[in-house]
Formats: C-alpha cells, sequence, structure tokens
C-alpha cells in the first residue's frame, strides 16, 4: 500500500499521475472541527532502524525520473464552471410535453396479474433514469400535465424494478412536468450565487484554487515517481519476522477500518476488493519494502526530518485540501498515515535532487485526450432516444425547491 497514495480511511490525496477530481472552490465540505495536536513524538518512532541492513539499492544519481507537472488549462477552468452550474440546476415546470432528461410528477396505480393494486401519488420520475424501466419511461413520452395513460410492462425476472417478474396494467395521470434547466454564467448570477464580482472573477477564482492543488498535487506525484522509479532498483534481504508481522497486521488494520467505514464486514469487504490471504501478504511485504527503503535513503544519506516540517507538512496539505489545520487533517487521516506521508514525500523529493530527472508539463484536460475523436460525445448536439440510459447520458439530480 503506498501511503502517499493512501493516507487513510477517508482521506485520499491522489496524485496527478492518478484520477483526480478537482472540486472549487467548494473544498470546506471537507473541513473537520480542529482538534490539538498530540504531545511530541521521534521520527524514529516510525523509521525502520538500520533499515540499510535489509535492503540494498542503486546509486541514486543513476536513477532517471520521468514527472509531470500538469497546469491549468482554459479547458479546465471551463470544466470547473459547467460542473458547478450542473450542480446549481434546477428542474422548471413547463406547459410543454415530456421528453428524456424531464421530470414527470404523476399518480400511478400499478395492477398486477392477479388483481392486486398499488397506488402512489405525487410519484417524481425523471425519464431516461429508467426507474420503472425503459418501457415504462417510453410510454410517458409527450405527456404532458393533465394527460392519463393506460400501459402494460412485462418484466424480466433480472430488470431491477420492483415489478421484476410481472406483468403490470399501470394507469397514469400526469400532474405536472419540468425541465432540467442549467443556469448560465452571467456577472449577476456570479453575484448572486458563486460570491464573486463577476463571471471572470470567479473564473480567476477557480484558476487559482485549481494553480495552488496543482503545486501541491505535481509536487506529491513528482516525490512519488522518484521513489518509485529508486524501487525497481532495491534488493530486499533477510529482515527480521517482526517487522513483516508488523506489516501484516497494519495491513489487516486498515482492510478491517475500512470495511467499518463501509457498513461491511470484513470478508464481504475482502470479496468486493478481490483481496485473499496471498494478496494481503503480497500488500503487506510491498509495504514493508517500501518502509525499509525510505527508512535507509532517509539514515544513509542524513536527509533531515522532523515533527517541525511534519507540521509544516500537514499544515500546507490541510490549506489545499480544505482543512481548518494540520490538526484537523491528522485527526481525520491518522497520524501514522501522515507520518508516513511526510517520510515518502521527503525521501522522493532527495531523491529528485540527485537523480537524472525529466520534467514534463501538460495541462490536465490533455491527460485524457482521446485518441480518436470520434469518440468524443458532444452533449450539448445530443439527440437522445429510446434507451439512452443504457449508456449512461443520464443522472441523478436533486431538485431546488
Amino acid at each position: 500500500m503506498h501511503l502517499m497514495k493512501n493516507l487513510g480511511r477517508t482521506l485520499v490525496l491522489s496524485s496527478l499521475a492518478g484520477a483526480v477530481i478537482f472540486q472549487a472552490p467548494a473544498m470546506a465540505e471537507m473541513t473537520t472541527e480542529s482538534a490539538a495536536l498530540p504531545a511530541e513524538f521521534s521520527m524514529d518512532d516510525y523509521l525502520i532502524a538500520d533499515a540499510g541492513n535489509y535492503i540494498s539499492y542503486d546509486d541514486l544519481s543513476d536513477i532517471s525520473v520521468t514527472a509531470t507537472d500538469y497546469v491549468v488549462g482554459d479547458e479546465d477552468i471551463e470544466q470547473q464552471v459547467s460542473s458547478q452550474l450542473y450542480q446549481n440546476a434546477t428542474y422548471e415546470v413547463v406547459d410543454s410535453p415530456a421528453t428524456y432528461g424531464y421530470a414527470v410528477s404523476l399518480d400511478m396505480t400499478a395492477t398486477l396479474e392477479d388483481g392486486t393494486a398499488d397506488t402512489q401519488e405525487d410519484l417524481e420520475i425523471e425519464l431516461g433514469m429508467g426507474q420503472y424501466g425503459d418501457e415504462f419511461d417510453s410510454n410517458l413520452l409527450d405527456a404532458a400535465a393533465g394527460d392519463t395513460r393506460q400501459f402494460t410492462v412485462t418484466y424480466g425476472d433480472e430488470d431491477g424494478t420492483d415489478y421484476d417478474g410481472h406483468t403490470v396494467t399501470f394507469d397514469v395521470t400526469v400532474n405536472e412536468v419540468a425541465e432540467f434547466v442549467i443556469p448560465e454564467l452571467t456577472d449577476d448570477y456570479a453575484r448572486e450565487n458563486l460570491d464573486a464580482d463577476s463571471a471572470d472573477a470567479y473564473r480567476e477564482s477557480i484558476r487559482e484554487s485549481m494553480e495552488s492543488y496543482y503545486e501541491n498535487a505535481n509536487a506529491q506525484s513528482a516525490a512519488t515517481a522518484a521513489l518509485d522509479a529508486a524501487l525497481d532498483y532495491t534488493m530486499l534481504g533477510d529482515y527480521p519476522q517482526e517487522l513483516y508481522d508488523t506489516s501484516l497486521d497494519q495491513m489487516k488494520a486498515e482492510y478491517a477500518a475500512m470495511a467499518e467505514d463501509w457498513g461491511l464486514s470484513e470478508e464481504d469487504f475482502y470479496d468486493q476488493m478481490d483481496i485473499d490471504e496471498d494478496t494481503m501478504m503480497d500488500d503487506a511485504l510491498s509495504s514493508l519494502e517500501r518502509q525499509l527503503f525510505i527508512s535507509a535513503v532517509i539514515e544513509d544519506n542524513d536527509v533531515a526530518v522532523s515533527q517541525d516540517d511534519y507540521t509544516s507538512f500537514i499544515n500546507d496539505l490541510s490549506s489545499v485540501y480544505g482543512y481548518e489545520d494540520g490538526a484537523s487533517l491528522e485527526a481525520e487521516a491518522g497520524r501514522g498515515n501522515l507520518v508516513w506521508t511526510y517520510l515518502e514525500y521527503t525521501a522522493g523529493n532527495y531523491i529528485l535532487s540527485v537523480a537524472d530527472v525529466t520534467r514534463e508539463t501538460e495541462t490536465y484536460d490533455s491527460y485524457y485526450e482521446l485518441e480518436d475523436e470520434s469518440e468524443y460525445i458532444d452533449f450539448e448536439d445530443l439527440e437522445l432516444e429510446e434507451g439512452s440510459t443504457e449508456n449512461g447520458f443520464y443522472f441523478d439530480f436533486e431538485t431546488e425547491a
């Protein structure tokens, strides 16, 4: 388990080399209450003493590292704007007939083959979501407020509805039809809804937040890239069994905590994550090798580490990731996870200082650029037809009052 990539059960600080979902400016949602930092401690409490006796590695100056620095592009800004406006979209009642993507409020009576009937009033259906199946949705196309419709749907055994395995006759009265409306970013909208003086000021606030986030994430990504490159030239020797046992116990405890957080039994968690005993043992050994290597690099090269530097490190992280301070971040992610994140970052930066480093610059949107532009879907020009939910074009939105 690479601790730079997994800081604990709740907080995951992903490097830009992986999938980053940037949320701005609402990152304060992650903020927890401030908590006092525990008593002083020593990095020796975490570093593995005499690690060089158990692992060997090549001359770090011979290591080649390629690190990618992602910068903020205009498309990144517009994607964030679109995402925020999408979240602020509302359903507005219209006089026009319903089509895919619209919401319909209706009264419905569902009658099964044996005559059993169930009536629901003011039921809200989003056409295209397939809540009662695609055929049900298609029977409501072009329906307007006040319309009544009767139709029969035969469900398969695994259609994922409440009526699977039944033939159901529906009697429906449409009360209202509403269209999903995405607001336009104007100066007035920015002032009234986004706490910005203008649309341009809002875009600039996103840019500043993203640049701060990217600066931090690029640094973490480069340090991890350096460490990973050097680990390819390490050799694990004989090590005390107790070190491995401790690593395995830590791995099991982490998995158990994750299972609890997800509301799963450990057995169900292992099944869903496809983790067996061999996988866990391999993960524990990989984690031990990584910690041994980090400890050896720091010890062999007199790399300075201290609680003061660690505190500055987590305070910087907390400001980027929306926590009140480093203590709040530590309370959420756990000191052990964060200390090893700090140690990995510090060791990685040392390797960067002596290795042969090639730095590449990209805008983040280019990371996901399609090789075949014919695969690109322009949602503004898209004409949706029956069954569009199978392609994932619709999502569940909350309707603002």
